[in-house]
């Protein structure tokens, strides 16, 4: 999700808070801010990983045994991630015929 600065962590702040909420880890607000930026950190350390294959994954799962939620939820929440950011690459490739189209139109 690349939205803007403090917007953008704030959706992301509350997308985790809901999904752990959903998953029944009956989160705060608080420590699904922790829960966010200790996964940027361990994301952008996992970098040199091509496609951070399994970095978010195993930095969010053992992230929540640490913050006391069952390691299942860290993996529920990465992989919940990796299909939202795969349903944004579908509709872009979907779109992107259209845009094309449109750009090539005589103006």
């Amino acid at each position: 999700l690349h939205v803007g600065g403090k917007i953008g962590r704030n959706i992301l702040v509350g997308e985790a808070c809901l999904m752990l909420n959903a998953l029944g880890g009956g989160t705060s607000l608080q420590t699904a801010f922790v829960f966010e930026a200790v996964t940027k950190i361990v994301n952008t350390a996992g970098m040199l990983v091509p496609g951070r294959v399994g970095v978010s994954e195993g930095g969010s799962a053992l992230l929540a045994d640490t913050l006391g939620f069952a390691a299942s939820y860290g993996l529920s929440l990465a992989l919940m991630r990796r299909v939202r950011a795969l349903i944004w690459a579908v509709v872009g490739l979907a779109l992107l015929p259209v845009l094309e189209a449109r750009a090539r139109r005589p103006r």
